[in-house]
């Protein structure tokens, strides 16, 4: 095999590449190590890369009642996992029956959906619907079902199946194939990648939302971890302002920083996002590459 040549300007990119991607990591860097800074230090020499008596201060009060951050993952890990597949599972199989050309209404279907992208009701009638009539007061579906079929989604997803031949479905079809096989067998596997790009960004989604829990939980045994920790940050900032405490930790509430907390709180909540994108990382850069070169 022939080598190939290494230019000067092949350096140069590469090293400039290495410095950008080193000052993406600055910030993370910063969180980390703000996390376990005590309350002294950041006020006489504020936020370094690395703190000179580290604690865990900020974490022993975010893990005072470790049940509470274990059931809120429990809930968080459910409703990503499955809102997920549910949000998949509907967008997949609409994109490809607007993508299908013997679909008849389509272009009003497509316009269905592209409708409720221009247009709300609003959140009084969302929580209304959602309340009164689907009765997901209270119930974690209520953190699930909402955001589902996402037309956003769905358009994504139909733009990518438009680019597959559909001389592959015609050619299944004089095979004896049906349309449930054709969608399974032939459309599926070459959907891998844009199911994995779209299923990363809605776990992701699925992952940080709170809003839901904020308005139809009520219940502590239901909040997602966004919720319990933005409570748990607020209930130490309450404590900070106060004159009493509830617990010895709390006793010394106002030595710990809200700084350090507010950085605890933010790993807590990154750190499965950050494992689970490892596992996506071929498939992003699967869909860069797919996608630049053409034959």
């Amino acid at each position: 095999m022939k080598k190939k040549k290494v230019t000067t300007l092949t350096v140069i990119a590469h090293v400039v590449l290495f410095l950008f991607s080193l000052m993406c990591l600055i910030p993370f860097i910063l969180l980390v190590s703000s996390s376990f800074t005590n309350r002294e230090e950041l006020v006489k020499i504020g936020i370094s890369f690395f703190p000179h008596e580290p604690t865990v201060s900020a974490y022993q009060a975010v893990f005072e009642h470790p049940i509470r951050i274990v059931r809120a993952f429990g809930v968080s890990i459910f409703i990503t996992v499955v809102g997920t597949i549910l949000n998949l599972v509907v967008c997949f199989t609409a994109a490809f029956a607007l993508s299908n050309h013997n679909f008849v209404f389509r272009r009003q279907v497509s316009f269905y959906f592209y409708f409720t992208m221009m247009f709300g009701g609003g959140i009084i009638p969302y929580y209304m619907v959602c309340t009164r009539y689907l009765h997901l007061s209270d119930n974690i579906l209520a953190l699930i079902i909402p955001p589902i079929a996402a037309p956003m989604t769905i358009f994504l997803m139909r733009t990518y199946l438009y680019d597959i031949p559909y001389t592959l479905h015609e050619a299944a079809k004089i095979d004896g194939a049906s349309e449930y096989q054709v969608l399974f067998h032939v459309v599926l596997p070459l959907a891998r990648t844009p199911l994995a790009i779209i299923g990363f960004n809605t776990a992701l989604g699925y992952w940080n939302s709170w809003y839901e829990a904020l308005l139809f939980i009520t219940d502590p045994k239901l909040y997602p971890l966004q919720t319990l920790l933005q409570n748990i940050l607020a209930y130490v900032n309450m404590l900070k302002n106060s004159r009493f405490a509830n617990s010895k930790l709390m006793e010394n509430i106002a030595s710990i920083p809200s700084t350090s907390i507010i950085a605890a709180t933010c790993l807590i909540a990154i750190g499965p996002m950050l494992l689970s994108f490892l596992f996506f990382q071929k498939q992003f850069v699967y869909g860069i590459t797919n996608g630049a070169v053409k034959e």
